[in-house]
């Protein structure tokens, strides 16, 4: 079984600036289960599986642009909403 390199895996800085939203939020998704590919070590360190975050955040804004689209200030809401 191939082993992941810490360059598999994005930060939370990293997440929520591809998102457009606080770090809070990343950790808030990761506590409830709303981030898909996000691994925890210990108490406060967060990854996040590149490419399963990409597919989901590409999901995500496919979705979106059938209602007239999201824009990055608009993901807060959205999260919540799912």
């Amino acid at each position: 079984m191939e082993q992941s390199k810490p360059a598999d895996y994005y930060t939370a800085k990293e997440v929520a600036d591809r998102m457009g939203v606080s770090k809070m939020t990343i950790y808030r998704m990761v506590n409830t289960g709303q981030l898909p590919g996000a691994v925890r070590f210990g108490r406060s360190l967060v990854r996040v599986h590149k490419i399963t975050f990409d597919l989901w955040l590409a999901e995500l804004q496919d979705q979106g642009a059938g209602d007239g689209g999201r824009t990055a200030a608009d993901m807060d809401d959205f999260i919540t909403e799912a």
